[in-house]
């Protein structure tokens, strides 16, 4: 039993092939009928009969199997690894030789690679070079002149455009905006030239282009100020459809004016008092000025008196200045009052400049002066007690308008010899119908007049005492619009004056009242 188990163990270990070879009869090994594996054979004999085959011996076991040989001229079949079977007997060049044989398809492959990585990379080269090739910061329009600019002279400057792209612009169209202070010399390249600005049509620029346009402007800005010029560019770069714009702003500094002006005049003043202004004006060039104006810019409460100077038609604010002469230094002057509440502060403002087109005030160089109101010494009104026509400051033609000027000496000492006038306005006012019950009327200076012999208080004015007059005249029933020159308002004044009234005037020393303006009634104000 044991010999059996052993023999049926041997038959199926490794090392039964000589066993198995050996246990086949000859017939087996015919060449026509081997077509399966010998081992396979005895293994199938075995499976179909359980019961092993006699041995004649344990030796035989180890005997040497002969195995079957395989005609040379029988190919195998089977598929195995195509790089496997592309290598020759010597196991070197299967590879090339298909290479070879397909050289055509691999160069096709090759081809279309190629050319797609060429229309690819071709593609990305023209994205990133238009991406590149234009942007907005590489179109600079400057203001290029001399930092060195004076209000009455000229600046002088260049206007360069320049485009620093790879690609051309085209549709090019630059608007500059320039302010009042300037007033520029009209050039061919100019149009639609107005107070504010003007177009010059660039045309066209090509890459890494430039073209320059020679500016002037006359400058009337005060000293110490700035002027600014605005450029608004409008464009299409080649290659694209959408319209571009650039705007930039340019600024000069005011270093210097041709004309030197101070205004002066006291620091403090009552309100009412006559004050004088005197304007200090230096020519600081070599050329004569015969056109240049005075423009007084007044704050509210102040009357306006008188000045040397020559008005310009109807204004109180605008006066012709005589010729300057080249270096020449000259003095002007006006005289005015302020009315207003104690300690406030009355700020005026005169400026020296040109007249230009429509009237147009171009500025060189103006001047500020501040004045602080204090508590007069003498406290001067004057009411309207009779006369009006309802409510507010208006008469009827016909009317008889009365008058009640009140004065009180509000110093700490008397005030001696005092003058007390009354100035008269306008076209409406029949001056043969004043009355007065002491007094006279200047025709020649249109003024009522009062003084120490005619009325007592007048005389000595001690602190705290005060004295009042009255007058009365007649609205002309008669009286026609003579058009825009005629006064249809009835305007009057009471100024009083003393020799010890502390004031800047020296010899005329004068405070003055509010100004009382009476309107004739309209049709307007009978609806």
């Amino acid at each position: 039993m044991v010999a059996l188990n052993d023999l049926h163990r041997r038959l199926h270990s490794r090392d039964n092939k000589g066993l198995i070879e050996r246990e086949k009869s000859p017939d087996d090994y015919d060449t026509e009928k081997i077509t399966r594996n010998p081992r396979e054979d005895v293994l199938e004999e075995n499976s179909l009969d359980p019961s092993p085959k006699p041995v004649e011996s344990v030796s035989d076991l180890n005997q040497p199997v002969n195995k079957p040989v395989v005609p040379s001229d029988e190919k195998k079949t089977e598929i195995g690894n195509p790089l496997t079977d592309l290598e020759d007997s010597s196991g070197k060049g299967g590879f090339r030789d298909y290479f070879s044989k397909n050289r055509d398809r691999f160069k096709t492959i090759g081809s279309v690679v190629a050319a797609l990585v060429i229309i690819i990379g071709g593609a990305v080269a023209y994205i990133k070079y238009k991406q590149t090739a234009f942007n907005q910061e590489n179109v600079l329009v400057q203001i290029q002149g001399s930092n060195e600019i004076v209000s009455g002279g000229e600046l002088a400057c260049q206007l360069v455009i320049t485009n620093k792209n790879r690609v051309d612009l085209k549709n090019i169209v630059l608007k500059l905006d320039y302010p009042s202070e300037l007033i520029p010399e009209k050039k061919s390249f100019m149009e639609k030239v107005s107070l504010e600005d003007f177009y010059i049509q660039v045309g066209s620029l090509g890459a890494s282009e430039s073209k320059n346009y020679e500016l002037k402007f006359n400058v009337y800005s005060p000293f110490g100020g700035q002027i600014y010029l605005k450029t608004e560019t409008s464009y299409q770069p080649s290659g694209f459809s959408t319209q571009f714009t650039k705007i930039d702003n340019h600024s000069f500094d005011i270093q210097g004016s041709e004309i030197s002006f101070s205004l002066v005049t006291q620091q403090e003043a009552s309100s009412g008092e006559l004050l004088k202004f005197i304007g200090v004006l230096t020519n600081n060039t070599v050329k004569n000025y015969d056109n240049l104006i005075l423009e007084m810019n007044y704050p509210d409460g102040f009357s306006f008196a008188s000045s040397e100077l020559e008005k310009i038609g109807n204004s109180q604010a605008r006066f012709k200045i005589p010729t300057l002469n080249a270096g020449q230094k000259m003095e002007v002057s006006l005289l005015g009052s302020f009315s207003g509440q104690t300690d406030s502060i009355k700020n005026i403002t005169g400026t020296i400049g040109f007249l230009g087109e429509n009237d147009n005030f171009s500025k060189i160089v103006s001047s500020e002066e501040s004045v602080k109101l204090v508590p007069s010494k003498v406290l001067i009104t004057q009411e309207v007690v009779s006369g009006l026509a309802g409510d507010g400051l208006i008469t009827e033609a016909g009317s008889v308008l009365k008058y009640v000027i009140n004065f009180k000496n509000n110093s700490s000492s008397p005030l001696l010899d005092l003058i007390l006038k009354e100035e008269l306005d306008g076209d409406l006012i029949d001056t043969s119908s004043i009355k007065l019950p002491a007094g006279y009327y200047d025709e020649a200076n249109k003024e009522i007049v009062w003084k120490a012999s005619e009325v007592p208080a007048l005389k000595v004015l001690n602190p705290g005492e005060g004295g009042s007059v009255e007058f009365q005249y007649k609205v002309r029933p008669d009286f026609v619009p003579g058009g825009d020159s005629s006064n249809q308002t009835l305007s009057t004044r009471a100024k009083i004056s003393s020799l010890n009234i502390n004031s800047a005037l020296l010899n005329n020393k004068e405070i003055s009242s509010e100004t009382k303006n009476v309107r004739l009634k309209t049709k307007l104000d009978l609806i």
